[in-house]
């Protein structure tokens, strides 16, 4: 009798207690090659975690400080603060309804959020809470958008559509626009403009192998450059850009000048979705699952 009546207590007690979204710390993979972009080892992730449930269809991060990522998936209107010091979820609040939800930066203390329809939210603290400041439009011809990074060295957000626009006329182009924060306006000329021919042109030129599918041509690259992602390199300025359909990460200057390029295997990293700098300019990459849990991983230049 005594014994059920403990057992029952501690089912209560479990019941009762707040469910804290947990992710484990992975073993780094086995030592490989050193697979250098741009001065950073991809080949030898420094941590790599996998993500709790909640965070399965992660869409993007950005760096809060030194230990703290903040995580955006797709789905639901809410934040994760993501502890690299001891790989759990410390902190969630909830910002919106669910949605289409795609791009992450914070410019000074507000977090700014990315819609697929290119509408950006300015998320601001208010007695502990997430409340949406200001919304702002991204005028561009494209209708779907994935990337979003803040370039504080010219005091704009940059945003990166995913879809190739009819109206461009070169379905091979790939711009990015700057929206200024402080007034909400899109500048007229994109901030840059990626050629995908020229990407696989540097490809070649650095001996970087493009995956190929069989046509009845033959053999064509299977690329199709088509941005989830923008971050930008803070001491150089340079631009990461990943393509997740590609599991592909692309560094370029503003003026389209392709400086490397990698392709993630599949076991690594199955769709890269997400992707910021750390202060001590260590790179996270995080991906969705691929039938399991999401993955972050922190990549940094040998020392």
């Amino acid at each position: 009798m005594w014994r059920s009546a403990i057992a029952a207590a501690v089912l209560v007690a479990a019941c009762t207690q707040e469910p804290r979204p947990a992710a484990s710390q992975q073993p780094a993979p086995p030592p490989s090659l050193p697979i250098m972009l741009d001065g950073y080892d991809l080949g030898a992730p420094r941590r790599s975690f996998a993500l709790p449930h909640k965070l399965r269809e992660i869409s993007a991060i950005v760096a809060v400080d030194a230990t703290t990522i903040a995580c955006l998936q797709d789905e639901k209107g809410e934040l994760f603060w993501f502890d690299l010091a001891n790989g759990t979820v410390r902190e969630r609040a909830r910002f919106g309804p669910d949605g289409d939800y795609e791009g992450l930066a914070l410019v000074g203390a507000d977090f700014w959020v990315l819609r697929s329809d290119g509408r950006l939210l300015q998320l601001r603290r208010s007695d502990g809470e997430l409340e949406i400041a200001r919304k702002v439009t991204v005028e561009a011809p494209q209708k779907e958008f994935e990337g979003l990074a803040w370039d504080a060295a010219r005091g704009v957000l940059v945003v990166a559509p995913k879809a190739v626009s009819k109206e461009l006329g070169d379905k091979d182009q790939r711009p990015l626009y700057a929206v200024d924060p402080a007034t909400g306006t899109t500048r007229a000329e994109p901030y840059a403009v990626l050629d995908r021919d020229a990407v696989l042109a540097a490809a070649a030129r650095l001996h970087v192998e493009v995956p190929t599918k069989s046509t009845r041509g033959g053999e064509r690259p299977a690329f199709r450059l088509r941005f989830s992602e923008v971050a930008v390199q803070p001491q150089t300025g340079a631009l990461w850009l990943l393509s997740g359909v590609d599991r592909a990460v692309i560094v370029a200057e503003r003026s389209g000048e392709v400086r490397g390029l990698h392709f993630f295997a599949a076991s690594e990293l199955p769709q890269p979705e997400g992707a910021t700098f750390l202060p001590d300019g260590d790179l996270a990459i995080a991906s969705e699952g691929d039938g399991g849990a999401a993955v972050l991983r922190v990549y940094g230049k040998p020392r």
